[in-house]
């Protein structure tokens, strides 16, 4: 694959792209006096007027200052931490009258080192914001015209809880949803799934499906639990160091670098520079691949080729763990005969993936004899509607090779919220019945439901996430939001982004330095306590206190139920984040040491499961083995090992069980199994499959108007057949466009809102590959036409050879309305989402959606 002097030469240009600006990242954000939103005629989303009391932008970061003077000190230092991605660093915050004036990374905690990446430092930027919005805001004009004028929390909790009771009396609760996203409040969804529960729909979800929490679904479907699987640091119940005892890393899908920086620096730090061999495979050298022995270009989509070649390989070469796949797994004969019968060798999957038939055959090798392995993914892999049954199958690879349950291996699945958390139960009545209705997966059902009544309508929408620009065509969505059988929207957020436009009303979200909150690493299911460090700008609010606040509006105006069911199912002591976070985990058992108390004091997050000193698991242990002695914290999944094991007992395993299902073994086949699939179209080893819209003719899902109910999730779901992509559109578009992130300042689209880390990545582009790009006679900086059956997009060139050479990649989280790149000098039109040249193609067993393959064809503009 790529030698050594191609990554040098593609490396150089592609940092062409990023230079010039990132001198910016230590300089002063000049602090001016800027008025918020106002007016009772309405003035567009994010206007600047002169009728409010103004608030001060502060410095992106003002400079440490050493000395004896009592005034260059700070008041108070503050142990928080970073709300932006999976390394969850701490985040040390010098205040100042009030004020977070600085802040620095944790040299105590022993992965952090003392590090913070960009996005870290400019956590100061996301409370002192021009822009924030700091009062409630209701539309004046139309959806999509952006006026609004402020209001006061009390009118719009009453206008909101009014015309939430009417929807539900007049249309049934199940025609709301309500999502909430990880990056708000980790520990939050207790509070935010009960106002469901009282509501009484049931379509009630995070953006987890389209973001990493296909894993976890397939990891709980074949083992009984979906978490991250191993972790980092020395694990006193095996007594050795876990994933840093990695002797192999193997990366599908997953660009550590950029995704998690700080978190990367330790592994290639304590991993990789002590010899153990790294292997990205990805359709773009990015700067994860750059780093590792071999980078491995592969067309977007067909990850699971590949894993079903090197089954192939491993099974018939006998390089498995007997032992392993006889005493903990259940259908490994089924699974050698189909990988067998199918064909699915590795010259197969050469001629599926572009990966030479070598190149599968000696990666397979490596991975199953060398001990321990690890297998990573994340989006790369999550973000296709294969996600799920691919996810399924990476985890029989991991568990057939003796990697699942083992220091140093693991099937290393990205997702979200690894701990457990209970809500006590409701009283004084019972939620209201949704006449038998499931409800839908979302994300790949909204659309069709609010704009066809399909499978039934849904008629409102509490949202956090960008919908309007993140999800796959993104123009269906904004046609939606206008639609007059959409009757409620409303958006929490920090601050105006695209989405704004089409809400009925905006509540101001405070940030993560203003609230107590948690942290979950999610590399290792490790919790951290991040204290509230200042009082929330203007009038926001966490968004737990948003829930409960609105609920308590409701037993205002609810006729059918007391006053008490909303009042105290949702109690006002549960603004206290602390009383509502030990109450929280006290009642889950296998979190129950994880209090705030413990993780405010650790200098490193703690790993759950986490039992309390009772728990027969932590008695199982010798003092030794405890991490403070008093508690555990587990950092290997799966250990066969009394203190693991006696965290899933019940009456069936009284001695516990290894792997907590039925069966305490790994599900690779059981009819059970392929039965419950075979209800959505699907079987227990799926025939390999890929996005409807790849131009190479591989087998896709056609989607049928048959709704089904998903068996694990609960939800309806759109029965699929199988068949192969439309040869005519092949020809048309004959090229496979992904999207991928910008670059390491950028954490989603709210990271954009931070003026220092926009500066960082302010560019959109399309990559190609120099044999490609010479086909069409494009040069780095032409502007090129890229087009999809739905939609189209004109950006420059970005030539090099570090990608596959017939994928065309467009960055995602950009949106439109970015007032800072105003501010900035940069053109708010040159960018936009690449979600709008994508089609509603999703993973019906998981929810994801196809945000990786897609065909297209390319133009010189």
């Amino acid at each position: 694959m790529a030698t050594v002097d191609e990554k040098q030469t593609g490396r150089r240009s592609f940092l062409k792209l990023t230079a010039g600006v990132s001198a910016m990242l230590g300089a002063n954000w000049q602090g001016t006096k800027l008025a918020l939103a106002a007016g009772d005629d309405g003035v567009p989303l994010g206007a600047v007027t002169s009728k409010e009391k103004t608030i001060e932008q502060f410095p992106y970061t003002l400079p440490v200052r050493f000395g004896d003077k009592q005034a260059e000190l700070p008041d108070k230092v503050v142990r928080n931490g970073c709300p932006y991605c999976n390394s969850q660093c701490r985040i040390m915050v010098w205040v100042k009258d009030g004020r977070a004036v600085n802040n620095y990374g944790d040299p105590k905690d022993i992965v952090q080192d003392g590090r913070l990446c960009p996005k870290g430092q400019s956590t100061i930027q996301m409370g002192y914001n021009k822009y924030r919005i700091l009062k409630p805001l209701k539309r004046v004009g139309p959806r999509g015209s952006g006026k609004f004028r402020e209001i006061s929390w009390d009118q719009a909790y009453d206008e909101i809880a009014q015309k939430l009771l009417e929807i539900r009396d007049k249309h049934g609760a199940h025609t709301v949803v309500i999502e909430q996203t990880t990056r708000q409040e980790e520990e939050g969804f207790g509070i935010f799934e009960r106002f469901g529960e009282l509501l009484g729909t049931p379509n009630v979800d995070s953006g987890g499906p389209q973001c990493n929490d296909t894993g976890k679904y397939a990891a709980a479907m074949r083992a009984g639990m979906g978490k991250f699987s191993n972790g980092y640091g020395f694990d006193p119940i095996t007594g050795q160091y876990d994933l840093e005892s990695t002797k192999y890393l193997l990366m599908l899908g997953s660009n550590m670098a950029e995704q998690r920086v700080v978190l990367s620096g330790h592994v290639l730090e304590k991993i990789v520079k002590k010899g153990a061999k790294m292997t990205v495979v990805d359709p773009i050298l990015n700067p994860w691949g750059m780093q590792a022995n071999e980078w491995v270009p592969i067309r977007p989509g067909t990850d699971m080729a590949l894993v079903y070649g090197m089954l192939h390989e491993i099974i018939n070469n006998g390089w498995v763990d007997q032992d392993f796949i006889k005493n903990w797994t259940v259908g490994y004969d089924e699974l050698v005969k189909f990988v067998n019968q199918k064909g699915y060798s590795p010259k197969w999957a050469s001629e599926m993936t572009g990966i030479p038939e070598e190149t599968i055959k000696r990666i397979a090798r490596e991975y199953a004899t060398t001990k321990p392995a690890s297998l990573w993914t994340n989006h790369g892999i999550a973000g296709h509607c294969n996600a799920t049954q691919n996810f399924g199958m990476i985890f029989i690879l991991a568990a057939i090779t003796g990697n699942i349950g083992v220091p140093g291996g693991g099937a290393l699945f990205m997702n979200n919220r690894g701990f457990d958390f209970d809500m006590p139960g409701i009283e004084h009545g019972k939620p209201p019945e949704t006449a038998g209705k499931p409800g839908l997966l979302l994300p790949t059902a909204i659309e069709d439901a609010i704009l066809l009544g399909k499978p039934y309508p849904i008629k409102a929408v509490f949202n956090a996430a960008s919908w309007t620009s993140f999800r796959q065509n993104s123009n269906k969505i904004k046609e939606a939001y206008l639609s007059p059988n959409l009757e409620l929207t409303v958006w929490t957020a920090i601050w105006p982004g695209n989405h704004g436009m089409y809400a009925d009303y905006i509540l101001p979200e405070a940030t993560g330095y203003e609230k107590d909150n948690i942290g979950d690493r999610r590399d290792d299911r490790a919790i951290r306590w991040r204290n509230k460090v200042v009082e929330p700008m203007g009038q926001a609010k966490p968004i737990t206190s948003i829930w409960i606040d609105l609920a308590h509006h409701i037993a205002k105006f609810d006729k059918k139920y007391p006053k008490e069911y909303w009042t105290e199912n949702l109690p006002t002591r549960f603004h206290d984040k602390k009383t509502y976070w030990n109450e929280g985990i006290g009642r889950a058992s296998t979190s129950a040491g994880l209090t705030w108390q413990r993780l405010d004091k650790s200098d490193n997050p703690i790993p759950w499961p986490c039992p309390g000193k009772d728990h027969p698991a932590t008695k199982s242990l010798r003092p030794e083995q405890l991490v403070d002695g008093e508690h555990p914290g587990t950092k290997v999944l799966y250990l066969d090992h009394p203190a693991f094991k006696l965290l899933w007992a019940n009456d069936k395993f009284p001695e516990g069980r290894r792997f907590p299902n039925d069966l305490n073994k790994i599900i690779i086949y059981t009819k059970e199994f392929d039965d419950k699939l075979k209800a959505l179209g699907h079987s227990a080893l799926p025939e390999y499959f890929t996005s409807p819209a790849n131009p190479y003719g591989h087998p896709c899902p056609v989607y049928t108007d048959e709704y089904v109910v998903n068996p694990w999730r609960g939800k309806l779901v759109r029965k699929v057949k199988w068949g192969k992509p439309d040869p005519a559109m092949m020809k048309k578009y004959p090229h496979s466009l992904t999207s991928a992130r910008p670059s390491a300042p950028t954490m989603h689209a709210y990271s954009m809102w931070m003026p220092g880390l926009l500066q960082l990545a302010p560019d959109q582009f399309v990559m190609m590959h120099t044999d490609l790009a010479a086909k069409y006679g494009i040069k780095t900086g032409d502007r090129v036409k890229v087009e999809t059956h739905i939609g189209g997009m004109t950006l420059p060139a970005l030539v090099w050879p570090g990608i596959e050479k017939n994928t065309i990649q467009v960055p995602a989280h950009f949106e439109k309305r970015n007032l800072v790149r105003k501010d900035l000098g940069l053109d708010m039109d040159a960018v936009d989402t690449p979600n709008q040249m994508m089609d509603n193609y999703g993973d019906t067993v998981g929810g994801a959606q196809e945000y990786k393959a897609h065909w297209c064809r390319i133009s010189k503009a």
